[in-house]
């Protein structure tokens, strides 16, 4: 690289607060090996682009934007911080800070690779001095562009007095590059964002959501908040599944503090290390300056975990399967690449909850062992057996079966190092309830006999208008053996379903079940339990017009809901008709009385007004109101037509020749039409 002579320093400046004395404040390598080097201090400051070491550099001014843009603004500390991505477009961009802009106003300007200005980003939202871009960092979100993190360790939320919170903007490509999340620091003084990296897979797991294919990629950042703490420091990582998450506040996955109590502005740098000890992910050099220490925070390779059960068909057992039945327990391993050599224990536990079921291995209804995990097996199954109640009341009851999984040793917690230990990815599914019925039936398969007993509050025929709602009313009832997935599926036409309580909605059809099984000769209405009542469907019926002929209403009822071929279909036809005897149509004229219309004031504005409604026989005294209501709005427009006219014909003078009078007579028709 070339060196920097004095006398280039020197060259043309004249004060030593223009010299180079800044020269690599910040530095950053694109994407195309090109070297930015920042040197912020030097007046408003410069950036210096080296394509090839072997040659002169390209230099970087603010004056590119303001000499075209902002007349002779000037930027300070331009050059501040620097990053280099995809942020607009598949073309690299460079985004150079200026923390204090030209009026105190943090900015970001952006450049091609060619030092052309692109445009710029202003913490407009913000309180003055938050150092906004004091720090840049890439982080590669999602499979598009480039989202660029944007530090401002000064910030201070605008609803408080305090200093030096911090926080850090995330700006991604959305239409437009924009603002889309801002995590704030939570410790006054703390300087939260002085320092971010972009830590890439740390915790290896190799899932950041389960749309992961779709959006999300598999990024950690750290963020440091090294004044926190009474000046002791901390670093926060984060994960883009925590950032996307739907939530107020981002929330992290891992907090580090200093080991020792001496430490002072511990995080104040952060350096990515590529896989210092082999193990497949990345470590965190973290800086404290004020007391010349510097920690590497190392990691453990991580295992996704996915726990669940698989149960047994009870209602399809032989007559040696009434008095027990066996699920299978099972854990799902995926490993990452490295080590090749991995350590992991899983403490899995299983409970099981009913008044009287319990497992044939133990009496507490809890079984507890350990899965010993090895890359030779990634799939993980244990028979469990499980004695069925005979209690003919109570078995209705759902058995619940509840299946959680655990490190058994965490590595963290342990003073000496091993790299081949794994920890549990924190997007793991360790949790699985499962819900299963014991069958009662005297065959291996139950025959339930369901019918359905439907009445709608519609009147035959409907008048169309006459009423805002109607209901429709459903009840089962049991002729055969337990219905254990009973259910109802309920198609309408025409109009829309406002209410449908204990009922759920597919594409095309509200699906209703009783939500517990229907005992032989038992109805729905029998069921005790005050969540499941009886489906009272409530039809939104005032939208229906003369073109709605009629409400086609279907119901199947199905005996075993997931059988398509076990049902009973009943269609109800709800003929609708229009009664015209109630219309009335009522016009007024506006103005109400003959206008005189001239060259003066041909503008006028001349209107019929119409009124159109329904009336009820036992109100038609409304009709008369209507008419007054009418005639009140034509006398106030007459009177404010008239008021403008006198003013027209006031600037205008009463010079207006006769033969260009011109008079058009607006007849008042104050009788209503009945129709």
């Amino acid at each position: 690289m070339p060196q920097i002579s004095k006398k280039d320093r020197m060259k043309d400046f004249v004060t030593f607060g223009q010299k180079m004395d800044t020269f690599g404040w910040t530095m950053d390598i694109t994407a195309h090996d090109r070297i930015l080097v920042g040197g912020p201090g030097m007046v408003k400051g410069r950036v210096i682009q080296y394509t090839d070491i072997r040659k002169t550099p390209q230099l970087i001014l603010p004056e590119n934007e303001s000499s075209k843009h902002n007349g002779d603004m000037k930027f300070f500390n331009f050059g501040y911080g620097i990053a280099s991505g995809k942020f607009i477009s598949e073309n690299i961009s460079y985004a150079i800070s200026t923390p204090y802009g030209n009026n105190g106003v943090g900015q970001l300007l952006f450049y091609d690779e060619n030092g052309k200005y692109e445009g710029k980003i202003m913490d407009s939202k913000s309180r003055l001095g938050t150092l906004f871009g004091a720090v840049l960092c890439t982080v590669k979100l999602t499979n598009k562009q480039d989202s660029l993190f944007v530090g401002a360790p000064t910030y201070v939320p605008e609803d408080t007095s305090d200093a030096d919170v911090g926080a850090v903007h995330i700006y991604m490509m959305k239409n437009k590059f924009q603002l889309t999340k801002t995590i704030k620091g939570t410790h006054v003084g703390g300087r939260f964002g002085s320092a971010i990296v972009n830590l890439g897979d740390i915790d290896l797991d190799q899932r950041d959501g389960p749309l992961r294919r779709l959006l999300f990629l598999t990024t950690d950042v750290a963020i440091a908040a090294p004044f926190e703490n009474d000046g002791k420091g901390a670093v926060y990582i984060y994960t883009a599944r925590n950032i996307f998450a739907d939530k107020m506040s981002v929330e992290y996955t891992q907090k580090v503090h200093p080991i020792a109590v001496t430490t002072r502005s511990f995080g104040l740098s952060l350096t990515a290390m590529q896989d210092h000890d082999g193990n497949g992910c990345n470590e965190l050099a973290i800086g404290a300056p004020e007391t010349n220490e510097v920690f590497m925070l190392r990691c453990f390779p991580s295992i996704h975990l996915n726990v669940y059960s698989k149960l047994p068909n009870l209602q399809i057992r032989n007559r040696t399967e009434k008095d027990q039945f066996t699920f299978k327990a099972c854990l799902e391993a995926k490993f990452p690449k490295k080590p090749q050599q991995i350590v992991a224990d899983i403490l899995v536990t299983v409970n099981i909850m009913h008044p009287s079921v319990k497992f044939k291995q133990t009496k507490n209804g809890v079984i507890t062992y350990v899965e010993k995990l090895n890359r030779n097996n990634s799939v993980y199954c244990r028979d469990i057996q499980v004695l069925t109640p005979l209690d003919k009341n109570i078995e209705l009851y759902p058995i619940q079966i509840a299946t959680k999984a655990e490190l058994s040793n965490d590595p963290s917690l342990s003073e000496i190092f091993d790299a081949n230990r794994a920890v549990v990815s924190e997007h793991s599914t360790i949790f699985a309830l499962d819900k299963l019925r014991v069958s009662d039936c005297n065959f291996a398969y139950c025959v339930p006999n369901i019918q359905t007993i439907t009445s709608t509050s519609f009147t035959s025929p409907y008048i169309v208008g006459s009423t805002d709602t109607e209901n429709i009313n459903l009840s089962m009832i049991n002729s055969g053996e337990t219905a254990y997935n009973a259910c109802l599926r309920v198609r309408v036409s025409s109009a829309r379903v406002l209410l449908a309580p204990g009922c759920t909605r597919d594409e095309h059809d509200l699906i209703c079940e009783p939500g517990t099984p229907l005992k032989q000769n038992a109805t729905w209405a029998d069921i005790v339990f005050p969540f499941q009542n009886i489906p009272n469907i409530m039809l939104e019926t005032k939208f229906l017009t003369n073109r709605d002929k009629k409400i086609n209403i279907t119901i199947n009822t199905y005996n075993h809901c997931e059988n398509e071929t076990d049902k009973i279909t009943e269609e109800l036809v709800i003929e609708l008709q229009n009664d015209l005897t109630n219309l009335v149509l009522t016009s007024e004229a506006i103005p109400a009385e003959v206008v005189n219309i001239s060259y003066i004031n041909l503008d006028t504005e001349i209107s019929h007004f119409y009124t159109c409604g329904f009336l009820q026989r036992k109100n038609k005294e409304k009709l008369i109101d209507l008419k007054k209501d009418v005639r009140r709005q034509s006398m106030r427009r007459t009177m404010l037509l008239r008021e403008s006219m006198r003013s027209a014909q006031a600037r205008e003078g009463s010079s207006a020749p006769d033969d260009q009078n011109k008079l058009l007579e607006v007849d008042n028709k104050e009788n209503p039409t009945d129709l």
